[in-house]
């Protein structure tokens, strides 16, 4: 898949290139330096692999990037806490999120709810 990202992005014209890399929030080098925008675009590729489905999904929708970062700091602060924190976190946001009374739930079900929360208030 790298490899292919690579022939793609060296066959597209010098605006084409540095328009993907705005679009994406990326240091655009000069038009000349056609290398290191592919590197910042693959770079990118390779954080974003890293990130939950969900993240990539609001991402693939074309959700302002400050919208998305939002998200994934909160899926990474659901990631930090407790279960103690998470029962919390899930009654007191839990009403303002829609979510139903928590009955007994284990951490990853806890993780997984508040996360889903989430994303479905993020999307358009």
């Amino acid at each position: 898949e790298r490899l292919r990202d690579v022939l793609v992005w060296s066959l597209y014209p010098p605006e084409k290139l540095l328009a993907e890399c705005r679009q994406r929030g990326l240091r655009v080098h000069s038009s000349r330096d056609r290398q290191a925008n592919i590197k910042a675009l693959l770079e990118d590729n390779d954080r974003w692999s890293r990130v939950d489905p969900r993240i990539q999904r609001l991402r693939q929708l074309k959700l302002p990037q400050a919208e998305v970062t939002q998200v994934e700091l909160q899926f990474r602060e659901i990631d930090k806490m407790s279960h103690a924190a998470l029962r919390n976190y899930y009654e007191d946001s839990g009403k303002g999120l829609g979510l139903p009374k928590e009955k007994g739930l284990e951490q990853k079900e806890l993780l997984e709810v508040l996360k889903k929360a989430h994303f479905w208030m993020a999307l358009p």
